[in-house]
């Protein structure tokens, strides 16, 4: 695909866009980017673009993601009660340790397996195990991050760049720039927190 082809297909897909899915779309990186800065109203932006994208995937038959933006919508009422919890004036941010991390990867390597193996017996999707594996990571980055745990953005990066593979495959050029610019910003935030992070020990 030429530059100009990306284009078009960029321009198409944004003539083509339902208000809907623009408010999905935008709500969504409101979350990040008030996630990167440890506002604790990001959880509600969340909240909002998953219960729409609920709707979206399940018109399109993406059961599997459907479902995941389910467990958004309630980790995202757990992260906001949970953020706003204050300890001297400061929201709490912590890392983990070795043991921790993984413990985290093992969770996502276990919940990839299941997931995987119903994708492969009750979907077609052409990539069951990579799609488990980025739900299953999610899962866990979704809950990393409502514990205002660092690592979470790691998780992210990749995942989202698994995101950006995805929707290239698909010919979705549109949607991976979105996923390209949500690992950006998962960069970001993981530099912001290590930052923020290093000030509190000190």
């Amino acid at each position: 695909m030429s530059i100009g082809d990306l284009l078009d297909e960029i321009t198409n897909s944004l003539q083509h866009t339902s208000i809907r899915e623009g408010v999905a779309i935008a709500t969504a990186i409101f979350y990040v980017v008030l996630a990167t800065r440890e506002n604790y109203w990001c959880w509600i932006f969340g909240i909002v673009s998953s219960i729409i994208y609920i709707k979206i995937n399940f018109d399109a038959k993406l059961y599997l993601e459907a479902w995941l933006c389910l467990y958004y919508v309630l980790i995202g009422f757990y992260g906001w009660y949970s953020w706003k919890k204050k300890e001297n004036g400061i929201v709490i941010l912590t890392k983990l340790n070795f043991k921790q991390f993984i413990m985290a990867v093992g969770i996502g390597c276990t919940a990839t397996f299941i997931l995987g193996t119903l994708c492969k017996q009750y979907s077609d999707s052409p990539l069951p195990y990579f799609d488990g594996a980025l739900a299953s990571f999610s899962l866990v980055a979704t809950f990393l991050t409502s514990q205002k745990i660092l690592e979470n953005w790691i998780f992210w990066v990749f995942i989202n760049l698994g995101y950006v593979t995805i929707y290239l495959l698909r010919a979705l050029p549109a949607t991976a720039i979105l996923f390209m610019i949500y690992t950006l910003i998962a960069i970001y935030g993981y530099l912001k927190w290590k930052k923020n992070l290093n000030k509190f020990v000190a």
